[in-house]
């Protein structure tokens, strides 16, 4: 006897694609997660990333990644 119910082969396939084309899309248009000087509940902190990885200034992946306190750290361990 089977106790679970039949499932479409293709229920997680359908669930995968809307979900990546939410991201191409979120990832199309450039939405700016970086809120600075807006002060959110903790669960908005969490799921907001804290490094803006589009940053104008950034001259390589280091300075993308960590800024100053991570290349400072980095040329501190060479």
């Amino acid at each position: 006897a089977c106790l679970y119910p039949n499932e479409s082969e293709n229920t997680m396939r359908f669930s995968i694609l809307v979900l990546v084309l939410f991201t191409l899309f979120v990832g199309t248009i450039g939405i700016s997660f970086s809120y600075k000087g807006i002060d959110l509940d903790i669960l908005s902190k969490w799921l907001i990333p804290f490094i803006d990885l589009l940053h104008k200034n950034s001259k390589n992946f280091v300075d993308c990644v960590g800024g100053d306190e991570r290349r400072d750290m980095l040329t501190k361990l060479t």
